[in-house]
């Protein structure tokens, strides 16, 4: 379950929206909406999705039913960089001739297919974490650069025990910007594994391991970064749940997607190992 972010500050919940923001008259939907003026959002961000549609005197994207054939000429997209597969979706349900993306934190990655295209005019600005709605306009908002990915080859370490969690995140990782991810749920049973683990470590740009209680346990997983020191890989952890690393990963610096949760609640934790990954592209694209 995805909550919503606070923005307003004012929520018995904060950081997490308890919904009170609605009887604010800033989310509430204008006397003089235009239909040519269209935002959508992250799901976290709907409170600030409805404060920005109000504010630039648009519609948000749910509102939108009644107007579907109107012709769109700003769509304000505010993404929080997770749920960008779902935004990529609703950029093609609404045609548009200007798209204005509204980054929080970091410098954003954006798939290859959503930047240079020659029929939409593109701006991207960038987002403080801690939001002053007061100080926020269109005219506060500051330009930003876009990447993107290419030809990035990535090793995945994990235990098998948590696959069930981590396969589908990568799926997401891969589908949004093309890179090739192995992990070992890519061998065919029947085999002969070792060589497979040596071509593609050796032919890895990096190495992400993420770190649990069965990672810690796992013979196969030593193994693999053994070899991946070996072979003189850059090695990133990332611990899916409270346990320390292994001793023969004590010495690194290690994301905790539980800690890094813990500071942004309104995210799942596969949303929050998401967001870490991404974080390790962005590195990995400036190194």
């Amino acid at each position: 379950m995805t909550h919503k972010q606070c923005i307003c500050k004012k929520s018995s919940r904060f950081p997490i929206c308890d919904g009170s923001h609605t009887q604010q008259s800033w989310c509430k939907q204008g006397q003089h909406s235009d239909v040519s003026t269209v935002v959508i959002c992250s799901p976290s961000l709907t409170p600030l999705g409805e404060w920005w549609a109000n504010h630039v005197k648009g519609l948000l994207f749910c509102d939108l039913s009644n107007f579907i054939d109107h012709t769109v000429k700003d769509l304000w997209v505010l993404s929080d960089g997770i749920d960008i597969d779902i935004l990529r979706v609703l950029l093609q349900q609404i045609p548009h001739s200007a798209e204005h993306w509204i980054h929080r934190g970091n410098v954003p990655l954006i798939p290859q297919q959503l930047l240079h295209r020659s029929n939409v005019e593109l701006f991207h600005y960038q987002l403080p974490e801690d939001i002053d709605l007061d100080q926020l306009s269109v005219t506060s908002l500051k330009p930003c650069a876009t990447h993107a990915l290419i030809d990035r080859n990535i090793f995945v370490s994990h235990s098998v025990q948590d696959e069930h969690f981590l396969l589908p995140i990568l799926q997401v990782l891969q589908d949004l910007y093309g890179i090739n991810i192995f992990n070992c749920a890519k061998i065919p049973q029947r085999t002969e594994w070792y060589p497979i683990i040596e071509s593609n470590l050796r032919q890895a740009d990096t190495v992400w391991a993420f770190c649990s209680t069965s990672f810690a346990k796992s013979t196969f997983c030593a193994f693999e970064i053994g070899l991946a020191r070996g072979l003189d890989k850059s090695i990133e952890l990332i611990s899916i749940d409270r346990s320390k690393p292994p001793a023969h990963l004590q010495h690194q610096n290690m994301d905790s997607a539980v800690r890094t949760q813990e500071q942004m609640p309104w995210l799942s934790l596969s949303q929050t190992v998401q967001l870490l990954c991404q974080k390790l592209l962005f590195k990995e694209e400036h190194r």
